[in-house]
Order: C-alpha cells, then structure tokens, then sequence
C-alpha cells in the first residue's frame, strides 16, 4: 500500500531543504560521508581519502574561489578521474550549476556516463535524491536534477559539444588527447567571473601534482 505525504509535512520538508546551508566542508571529507561505495574501485566499501591521500589537494582546490583551473598530471591509475567524479557529486549537492563533462569521443563520455558517473551516484544518498520523478530527465549524455542543475557529459572532439552552452563547471578527461584547439574552446563557455576545472589525465611522476592556475 502506497503512502502519501501529508500536503503539510511535504511542505515542511521543501522548506527545511531549501533552506539547509550548504555543506561547506572539504569535498573529500564529504565523500567521506555520503560515498557509501565507489562500484567500479577495486577498493570496496565506502570512500576513504586515506587510501589515497594525494586526492585531497586536487578536490579541495576545485572548490577554491581563488583558483580557476586545476591541472593534474599523474601516474595511471592514480585517482585522476575519480577526483573529478567525486567533486561533481559535491557540486551537485552543494554548488549546483550547469556542468560539463567532456570525455575524447561521444562514445567514451557514453561509458563513463553509464559505467562510472551514475552508478556513483546511484551509492551517494544526497545525490540520488534529487533525481528528477521523470525518468525522461536522466539519460546517459544529459541529466537534469531536481535542485535545477543540469550535468552534460559528451566528447570533446565533436567540437559541436562545446559551443551553445554557458556552464558554471567545465571538467576534462585525458585532455592531453584532444584536438589542438578545443580545450580553449571548452573554456570559453565558462564565464570569466567563474572557474572551470581541468584534469589533465598523463603518466608522468608517482603521484597526482597539481598545477594551480589562478585568474
């Protein structure tokens, strides 16, 4: 037997989450709290930094209003891309804007969408709850939450998907194998006043270094 919500208690709680200050601590030890499981890591249950602590400077600049762009050049299998999955569930629940994955190819945004990025927030409560009641909302290159945002995941050499949308948050996967040109490209959708992130995905060094960029 279904049971409906009382018309005051659905009241009461749009008004106590409209109104909820927005979680404000470091992205990684909100993960912490909210990532019950990563499906795709080879290291299960829920997400722990301490596995790899070289993670928290990247995703605590992502959200530092004084840093536009953050590079990452890093070994394989470092964490490069987990950091920018785990930032965009803070950002949808937290800092929620119109947002851009780019993968190489549609192809490839299409599995990370469908094997990484959903199936992540399908295992994050405060993400999965704002999923929109309209299924038609949630589809493998566009989804649309419930708080507003809208997430975008689509290839960077289809130059198409680069240009028509003003975002908020631009994220880059093995940026280092797209066309020249297209990066800039990327970046101009973002405002100045606003600040993208980068994840440049390479194999150099033992661990990620991170490479500020501020203006």
């Amino acid at each position: 037997m279904k049971t409906v919500e009382p018309a005051c208690k659905k009241l009461e709680r749009i008004w106590r989450e409209a109104w909820r200050p927005p979680d404000r601590r470091p992205p990684w030890a909100w993960c912490e709290d909210h990532i019950t499981s990563i499906p795709y890591s080879p290291i299960p249950g829920r997400f722990r930094s301490g596995n790899s602590p070289w993670m928290r400077e990247p995703m605590e600049a992502l959200v530092d209003p004084k840093i536009r762009i953050v590079s990452i050049i890093a070994a394989i299998q470092s964490g490069k891309t987990s950091v920018g999955e785990l930032g965009i569930a803070y950002i949808i629940a937290n800092l929620p804007g119109p947002t851009l994955w780019l993968d190489q190819t549609d192809d490839d945004a299409k599995d990370q969408s469908e094997s990484r990025l959903q199936k992540l927030f399908d295992e994050c409560p405060p993400v999965k709850s704002l999923y929109h009641a309209n299924r038609h909302k949630r589809r493998l290159a566009t989804v649309h939450f419930a708080n507003g945002m809208t997430l975008w995941v689509l290839g960077a050499h289809n130059k198409t998907n680069l240009q028509r949308r003003s975002i908020r948050w631009l994220i880059g996967d093995e940026t280092w194998r797209w066309p020249t040109g297209h990066m800039a490209e990327a970046e101009a959708r973002v405002p100045r006043h606003l600040r993208p992130l980068a994840l440049a995905d390479q194999t150099q060094g033992d661990v990620p270094r991170v490479q500020d960029h501020h203006g």
